[in-house]
């Protein structure tokens, strides 16, 4: 025991270190969590790579969708999303004026701090505000942009902890090895600064950012790295290369604002503002900040791009010595931090902002604002908006524009506030207006110009007045101008005219000269057999290059207009001779294909003659057709494009050989561009004519004016031009209207865009003036060439990386598609902005792609489309068609009639097309879809689906072509369901297109909020449809409409609903349900439009409908619903398909409301109609009358909820029934009125009759009912069972039974006469009767009309004249079910009790005699209650309120009367005991034994009564006995495992009582109950019982499922917890054995030694050094070593038998040591017990 107290301490030591340990981690644990900068999760101590990035702000942008909103500005290599975070108040676009900022981080991948802090600051400020009055400041007054990473490749490989990482495996640079912060333009470094040096070798991530920061008006910036701590600012190099890469200050012009903001990040930091050598490195930052260079030289760093590149001022901010560090210090970093990042923030309100506008107020765009002794300045955006950071101070700003008045102002600076101020600039006589294609002209020869450094930008020229002078004036032939010129090329140009013959050898001469770069070929001739020569110029001549647009010039069209077709031959040449030279050149013939064909009309042209007047002959081709009215046109055939000519027939098949992605037809007798349309509808010249790309045409054509000399002064040509030309372009219509043009064509037909250029007022100069001519256009013709390289560009791809050729890309809000070349390229000219690209290609998944586009080049989107699920969607949701999934455009009227002819020989059984049968049909086709059914159509809900009841709102009917597709399809198909139950109660009219006229002058891609018939309240109900709708008496209306995503109903005028309560909540139902089941109407889904969910048309924000509706429903009594299917009022037809698999359910569930409610039949008994009965319906929503039909027939649509029907007839007894309507259920309620002179006839049935009468029942009614007989041999119960689908396998057995039985003592022949009139009543009534109907429905019904045998020989008679025996005394509480077979118990008594004990049914009415009351347990007289015998309360309340609703529902019966003798029984309802009390009742057993709750229903003091007086019972009886079976109100439900397997006998106890329910096979239950809430405990056999607190509600079930757990508890522990146990008793039990073991063996040692009086202590420890006596722990095998002692006790060798010294085994302390057989036991206290 000694050794065992040795033990504790350590146990002890033990449990105190584990306390200690778990104190410690959960402190830190909760140390973590209070560092949770809210309640989404975010964690401040972990990284968050890409995967929980997303998730993070796709958290946040759906917890504050008005404040942030999520998007992407371009991909990086490994196609990771760069995303941004945008943050303010501004839903749509942003406040004028109000500053932008944005927060970039982790450019470098491992320096991933600051990915964390703009993490958590994107989070800190959406949690905070509306809390904290600074948060919400700047967000009010800022919109900022958070990027957490630009190089998310790089993060993604990078490791916490890695302070130094400097290479791509560390993750710094992108996924191709290159440092993102040296790839940018450098102002001092890149050089020549043209598009090619900007754009070329430029990262992904690079671009992306590069685009963003140009395309977006940022005001301030902060680039977020890692590695030191310190802010720098620019310049980050300098203009002279820097052998030291230090140490050399390179400051901006904005030297002083640059340090003031980095030392306002600085100062806010915890420590960066005291410039310490934290990061041990020997340098020391003065407050913290440093010039970038002076630091060490960075060239290409995006700092110095966003200050000379754009109007950004952007410092870079190094957060931490170590780049990437341990998450555990990233609490410590968010605290240093966040101070500087707010009030950096902040900073973004200090200096200058306003507005510059011209002299009428309207904004300038890229006006120039700066600032005196500044050398620097800001442009304008597009709004005519500037910002100018400055600090306190006295300034002078200037304003200016090119043709504009400059204007100066002084402003004052004050700390801590913004100046606004407001230039006006007037117009210069004459001049055009400011324009950003003014940059372009800039760099039309190739050169970009900065805003600073030594090529900053210049202040804008002032544009000239001078009059154009006079054609034959101009000073083009100057000999001087010819020879400048003429030096520019190698092979100086003879500056003459050239024929066929000598053009053509031009060609061929400059292809034989330069085979590398050009190709010579022929696109076809003419009509005279010349060659249409085109002249390719490529690096790679001859092929298509993956991603390379190809581009075409077209010239000489028109024969007598001859300057294009010569410069186009000088062009030739000098792209040939200055491609090895020339940047530009190079750049163009290396990045594109050129296609130049100097002439289309070679013929005309050799009948024009060089006379230098404005028009002679040979503008036209040798049949004297004019080419440019020749080609096909959008409008129709005219009379000069009829047959195309041979030589626009080359044109065209050329134009769709190459993906051409611009061109421009040069033309002369002006000095313009013009751009398409070239006629509008109604071919009217002088009005605008815009195409979908207006904005992009405008750009181009002004791309060209401002590069040309003087085209961009739009004077025109004198005397034909006297209006000129604004900015010198023109819209092809206004000019002058033409139909059959090329340029039209290139557009509608291939991806080509096409310029008309009128470059010359003269169209056969002469030669002597091509030199002036030549120099007006060169930069002009080569910049519009570069045009081809801006926009967007890209691949799209396979999964495997194949390109795909023909997928359509088309870009929202333009009806314009392009599609990919072979190769899978494309190429989408638009304007700089942000737009969103769709691709989309049959069997692909459609993918988005939002871009910025800048000025100055492409955007490069590559898209991979991954097959789509279109055939398992169509599948299963469908039916397979896929052509609902395909959409090549939208139907015309011709096509529409065609499809709806198709349907109807496809689904002749249910599709009738109607067209031209009606004055409506004529103009509004339809099909009317009827499915078989038993009803007649005059008995069926009427409903017309219609779309385009404003015509520019198209997709409603073609989702509506879908639909009748589909419900054909549903028709035949056997699985139909709930559907096919619908459509057999509708009658389904689909009208597509309602209004024809605004479909045919509009325009897919319009998204603009329509005004019109459907979107005005100016315009009268379509006559049309209100012919049709009174025709057909449509019940319901719903119209798809566009505009949006919402459903909306009336009212939609100021004026309150003219409609009943009833109507307005029953078009909520039909709203709710289309909106319900759609995926995007629950949401704001189409950006700024407020409409959402379901909203009555007054509400709708910002918008105006007709009170169509409201007409529909005034006149007519129809229900009209308007469903916004799309955004876009005309949506793209590629947008078809998926608005159809959004809109397929909405459309299928709204037809399932529509036949939510009721219907039936009024008739007789015999089963004649009654149409003059009134229907008188009440409910939840008022009252009001029903029609009948000539048939009897009635129908209400119907919100959810129960109602009451009340029939009544004179000369019939009124009829009143309850009735529930659930969601999208449809509720019979057909009623039968009896005469009020005549009723069933009822009879006694002696002897066998009531066997043969239920026995005759279920064979004349098999589907429902079933005869048998209770009990075995010698006793005869007759039963009839009845429920619907009773021979249906199981059907039965999931229904709740209710027993009703009668005669339990054999002279009370009057309770077996009404239960057989019930079964008969039931049986023949189920096919007519509603309520008949849904009781058997619902429940099994179980009529046992006599119980006591001895009923068969009993004769009618008020006196008790039959055996003294009464069964109802025979049921002994002593005797359970089980054991009741082998009972002394009557025969009857025990068959019964049997019986139940297998069928248990939910509730029992005992039919009886003797009174006229409706009784419960108990029985028993009050005196011989023993305490257990008391009802529960919960009980005794269930039992009054089914007795209570049985009293209630009888038809007279007598007031506050219950015995027959005369004293009163309140509310004729009580204990059994108090009418008849005895011993054995039946009710009480039946309690008592768990196998029901039955009720006593007393129907008359005189148990055989006259024959006469049954029917008067019948009548009295009736509605309560079919109330009793129909009773709902408790509980109902399911019990199952965790595995939802049923669980069959669990109990169900409520509230305590002693009565309990136990679950069938199936584990369902029932058990009636009183409203309330009560307790229910639930237990099984080897399970865990539950206790569940469960609301009853009255007048209907509750529904439960309870799921129990598995019992793993043995000996009342968890199985786990007495794993533990044991296994610890026994470890203990082998210690305890062992410890007996060692003292045993220890004693047995000390025994032996004492006889020789030794006495020696084990134990392990070091030996005292002496010389032979030490303990060897090495010794070899010998064993005769000498042995030491132990603790200086002498071990002495013991003598043997023969008296010598027997060697002691030495210890061995080698796990290897295989000298011993001795085991070692170590035990605390350090000896060692040695045992064999």
């Amino acid at each position: 025991m000694g050794r065992l107290k040795q033990l504790v301490p350590l146990l002890c030591l033990c449990i105190v270190l584990g306390a200690t340990a778990m104190d410690l981690h959960m402190a830190e644990f909760s140390q973590r969590r209070s560092r949770s900068l809210d309640l989404l999760g975010i964690e401040t101590n972990q990284y968050h790579k890409t995967a929980s990035r997303m998730s993070i702000l796709a958290k946040l942008t759906k917890k504050y969708p008005q404040l942030a909103q999520m998007y992407s500005i371009g991909n990086s290599v490994q196609g990771r999303d760069l995303v941004v975070l945008k943050i303010g108040t501004d839903s749509g676009e942003r406040k004028l004026e109000k500053p932008m900022f944005k927060y970039v981080g982790n450019m470098h991948g491992n320096e991933g701090l600051g990915h964390e802090l703009l993490l958590n600051l994107a989070a800190y400020l959406l949690v905070n505000y509306g809390k904290d009055d600074r948060v919400t400041q700047i967000i009010n007054s800022t919109e900022i942009h958070i990027m957490p990473t630009l190089n998310p490749d790089g993060f993604e490989v990078a490791k916490p902890g890695d302070c130094v990482g400097s290479d791509k495996e560390a993750g710094r640079t992108n996924a191709n090895g290159v440092d993102l912060n040296r790839n940018f333009p450098d102002q001092f470094r890149t050089r020549p600064l043209n598009r090619q040096t900007i754009t070329t070798g430029r990262q992904p991530e690079t671009m992306a950012a590069m685009t963003w920061i140009i395309n977006k008006p940022f005001v301030l910036s902060a680039n977020l790295h890692g590695g030191s701590l310190v802010a720098s600012y620019p310049f980050d190099d300098t203009p002279q290369p820097n052998v030291r890469q230090c140490c050399v200050e390179s400051n901006s012009p904005d030297k002083a604002l640059f340090r003031s903001l980095a030392s306002i990040y600085a100062d806010g930091h915890a420590l960066m503002h005291r410039g310490d050598d934290f990061c041990h490195t020997g340098e020391r930052f003065a407050g913290g900040i440093t010039n970038g260079a002076m630091w060490y030289d960075v060239p290409g760093g995006m700092q110095d791009f966003n200050y000379v590149f754009s109007n950004c001022m952007e410092i870079t901010i190094e957060l931490s010595c170590c780049k990437m560090p341990a998450e555990s210090h990233l609490a410590t970093e968010w605290k240093n931090n966040k101070e500087a990042l707010l009030s950096f923030m902040e900073a973004v309100h200090m200096g200058v902002k306003g507005l510059v506008l011209d002299s009428d107020g309207k904004p300038i765009h890229g006006a120039y604002v700066s600032v005196d002794s500044i050398a620097y300045n800001v442009t304008t955006t597009e709004r005519g908006e500037f910002w100018r950071l400055l600090l306190p101070g006295q300034y002078s700003l200037t304003a200016s524009a090119s043709g504009h008045q400059s204007m100066r102002a002084s402003v004052v600076v004050t700390e801590g506030q913004t100046v606004r101020h407001v230039f006006r600039l007037p117009r210069q006589n004459g001049s055009p207006a400011s324009v950003p294609e003014q940059m372009a002209a800039a760099i039309a020869g190739g050169e970009f110009v900065p805003k600073v450094g030594p090529s900053a930008t210049p202040p804008p020229l002032a544009t000239t007045t001078t009059a154009a002078p006079a054609p034959d004036a101009r000073a083009g032939g100057d000999a001087e101008l010819a020879a400048r010129l003429a030096a520019e090329f190698v092979t100086p140009p003879d500056w003459q005219h050239h024929n066929y013959l000598a053009m053509e050898a031009w060609l061929r001469d400059l292809a034989d000269r330069f085979p590398a770069i050009t190709r010579l070929y022929s696109a076809g001739q003419s009509v005279q057999g010349r060659e249409l020569w085109v002249l390719e110029i490529s690096d790679n001549a001859g092929r298509h290059e993956p991603g390379e647009p190809e581009f075409k010039y077209v010239g000489n069209m028109h024969g007598d207009e001859t300057v294009g077709r010569e410069v186009l031959l000088l062009l030739a040449r000098w792209l040939c001779e200055t491609y090895p030279a020339n940047n530009q050149t190079r750049h163009i013939v290396d990045n594109m294909r050129v296609h130049i064909m100097p002439s289309m009309n070679p013929d005309g042209y050799e009948m024009a003659t060089e006379h230098g007047s404005f028009s002679q002959e040979g503008r036209n081709n040798a049949r004297n057709v004019d080419l440019n009215r020749n080609f096909p046109d959008r409008l129709g055939v005219f009379a000069e494009n009829g047959r195309q000519e041979p030589e626009t027939e080359v044109v065209m098949r050329w134009s769709r050989e190459y993906p051409f992605v611009l061109s421009a037809n040069l033309h002369g007798g002006s000095v313009v561009a013009n751009y398409p349309w070239d006629s509008d509808r109604t071919r009217t010249t002088g009005i605008y004519a815009a195409c979908p790309d207006d904005s992009v045409f405008r750009k181009l054509a002004k791309a060209y004016s401002f590069s040309h000399l003087t085209m961009h002064e739009g004077k025109g040509c004198g005397k034909i031009d006297l209006n000129g030309f604004k900015d010198g372009i023109t819209n092809g219509n206004q000019w002058y209207s033409l139909t059959g043009g090329m340029q039209d064509w290139n557009y509608i037909n291939t991806n080509c865009m096409e310029l008309t250029l009128e470059i010359s007022c003269v169209k056969y100069p002469f030669a002597k003036e091509l030199p002036r001519y030549w120099n007006e256009n060169k930069k002009a013709l080569l910049f519009f060439i570069e045009q081809a390289l801006t926009g967007v560009s890209g691949f799209v791809t396979d999964a495997n990386n194949n390109g795909l050729s023909n997928v359509t890309v088309s870009v929202e809000n333009i009806n314009k598609d392009v599609i990919t070349a072979a190769f899978g390229d494309f190429w989408r000219l638009l304007v700089p902005g942000r737009h969103t690209l769709v691709f989309h290609a049959p069997g692909y998944r459609v993918e988005r792609r939002e871009v910025d586009v800048p000025y100055l080049w492409a955007s490069q989107v590559n898209v991979t489309l991954t097959p789509d699920d279109s055939e398992q969607w169509a599948t299963q949701h469908d039916l397979g068609l896929l052509e609902n999934l395909i959409s090549d455009g939208y139907c015309s009227m011709v096509q529409l009639k065609k499809q709806l002819a198709e349907m109807e020989n496809r689904y002749p059984q249910s599709h009738e097309v109607i067209v031209n049968t009606t004055p409506w049909s004529s103009v509004m086709p339809a099909v009317k879809i009827v499915a078989e059914g038993p009803l007649s159509e005059s008995e069926r809900v009427t409903v017309a689906l219609v779309g385009g009841v404003d015509g520019r709102q198209p997709a409603g009917g073609e989702l509506l072509l879908r639909l009748a597709r589909h419900l054909g399809a549903a028709l035949l198909s056997p699985g139909a369901g709930q559907l096919g139950d619908a459509l057999r109660g509708l009658v389904v009219y689909i009208v597509p297109r309602v209004e024809r006229d605004g479909f045919d002058v509009h325009q897919e891609g319009n998204c603009s909020l329509s005004t019109g018939a459907a979107g005005t309240g100016t315009a009268a109900l379509p006559n049309q449809l209100h012919t049709m709708v009174a025709q057909v008496r449509a019940d319901v209306v719903l119209s798809l409409e566009g505009g949006g995503q919402f459903v909306r109903y009336a009212p939609n005028t100021a004026a309150d609903f003219a409609g009943s309560a009833l109507q307005q909540q029953t078009l909520e139902t039909l709203a709710g349900a289309y909106m319900a089941q759609h995926p995007g109407m629950k949401r704001m889904s189409c950006g700024d439009q407020q409409a959402t969910g379901m909203m009555q048309g007054r509400d709708v924000p910002g918008r105006t409908f007709s009170n169509l509706q409201e007409q529909l429903l005034q006149e007519f009594g129809t229900l009209m619903v308007s469903a916004h299917v799309s955004c876009c009022d005309f949506p793209r037809h590629y947008q078809l398909p998926q608005l159809w698999r959004d809109n397929l359910a909405p459309l299928l569930a709204f037809l399932r409301a529509a036949h939510q409610g009721i219907s039936g039949h009024v008739r007789d008994a015999a089963g004649a109609p009654l149409p003059a009965a009134a229907v008188h319906l009440s409910g939840p929503y008022g009252d009001g009358l029903l029609n009948l039909t000539g048939a009897g027939h009635f129908s209400a649509l119907l919100p959810e909820g129960t109602y009451t029907i009340n029939v009544t007839l004179d000369g019939f007894q009124a009829r009143s029934e309850r009735v529930h309507v659930g969601l999208n259920s449809h509720a019979d309620a057909s009623m039968v009125l009896e005469s009020a002179n005549q009723s069933a006839h009822l009879s006694y049935h002696p002897g066998t009759g009531a066997a043969e009468l239920l026995n005759g029942l279920a064979q004349h009614y098999t589907e429902i009912s079933r005869y048998y007989s209770i009990g075995g041999a010698g006793v005869d119960i007759p039963c009839l069972e009845m429920t619907a689908g009773i021979h249906e396998k199981g059907g039965a057995l999931t229904k709740p039974s209710v027993l009703l039985l009668g005669t339990v003592r054999a002279h009370e022949l009057v309770s077996r006469e009404l239960l057989l009139q019930l079964a008969t009543h039931l049986a023949s009534r189920y096919a007519s009767d509603s309520e008949v109907a849904r009781l058997l429905d619902q429940y099994r019904v179980l009529v046992v009309p006599a119980l006591d045998g001895l009923h068969r020989s009993q004769t009618p008679s008020c006196n008790n004249t039959g055996p003294e025996r009464d069964l109802d005394t025979s049921f002994s509480s002593d005797v359970t079910p089980a054991a009741a077979a082998r009972s002394e118990l009557p025969a009857e008594t025990r068959a019964l009790i049997s019986w139940l004990a297998e069928r248990r049914p939910v509730r029992t009415l005992v039919v009886r005699a003797g009174a006229e009351a409706v009784t419960f347990p108990y029985t028993a007289p009050r005196r011989h209650l023993q305490p257990h015998s008391a009802l529960a309360t919960g009980d005794e309340q269930t039992f009054r309120s089914l007795a209570a609703e049985y009293v209630r529902t009888e038809v007279g019966v007598v007031n506050s009367t219950g015995r027959c003798d005369g004293s009163a029984l309140p509310g004729g309802l009580g204990h059994q005991a108090d009418v008849h009390p005895h011993s054995g009742s039946l009710v009480d057993y039946l309690y008592d034994a768990n196998l029901t709750l039955a009720l006593s229903a007393f129907v008359s003091c005189c148990p055989g009564p006259d024959v006469a007086q049954l029917s008067a019972l019948w009548r009295r009886h009736r509605p309560a006995m079919l109330g009793f079976i129909a009773q709902q109100q408790g509980i109902q439900g399911f019990v199952t495992d965790q595995q939802n397997a049923p669980l069959a006998g669990a109990v169900l106890t409520v509230n305590g009582s002693t009565f309990t329910t136990r679950t069938g096979s199936d584990g369902q239950f029932w058990r009636p109950l009183t409203p309330g809430v009560v307790t229910v405990h639930v237990s099984a056999p080897a399970h865990l019982a539950v206790e569940k607190l469960v609301s009853v509600f009255a007048g209907r079930p509750t529904h439960l499922q309870v799921a129990l757990q598995r019992d793993r508890l043995v000996a009342g522990m968890p199985r786990m917890v007495l794993v533990i146990l044991l296994g610890s008793l026994g470890l203990v039990a082998v210690i305890v054995c062992m410890l007996c073991v060692t003292l045993c063996t220890s004693r047995s040692g000390r025994k032996r030694r004492g006889r020789d009086n030794m006495r020696s202590v084990y134990g392990f420890h070091q030996l005292k050094q002496q010389a032979s006596k030490t303990l060897n722990m090495y010794e070899d095998d010998s064993d005769e070593e000498t042995l030491g002692q132990f603790h200086d006790v002498p071990l002495t060798k013991t003598k043997a038998a023969g008296g010598a010294a027997r060697p002691l085994r030495p210890f061995h302390d080698l796990p290897s040591s295989d000298s011993s057989s001795e085991e070692e036991v170590f035990i605390p206290g350090g000896r060692s017990l040695l045992r064999r």
